[in-house]
């Protein structure tokens, strides 16, 4: 339990990881953040809102694919400003 609550607060710089899957460490953390569903969603958006191509394909083609439906449907829709 202790190590699952010292990624989640890591999520963002485990994320930058990403940035390019051709750094050796970015599938073994890929590995790990696959199972962090909805506490990705708010992270994996700002990404998307960004101008990093290069990251978005990375997460698109990776971390993202693996995601669960409803996972991926939240980052589909717009953000709610109620």
């Amino acid at each position: 339990m202790q190590s699952y609550l010292s990624i989640l607060l890591v999520i963002p710089q485990l994320l930058e990881w990403l940035q390019d899957m051709n750094w050796p460490i970015a599938k073994d953390i890929e590995d790990v953040l696959a199972d962090f569903g909805d506490h990705l969603i708010p992270h994996i958006r700002a990404v998307l809102n960004s101008y990093d191509g290069v990251w978005k394909f990375s997460l698109l083609y990776g971390l993202i694919n693996r995601l669960s439906d409803q996972h991926i449907l939240p980052l589909l829709l717009p953000v709610s400003t109620v």
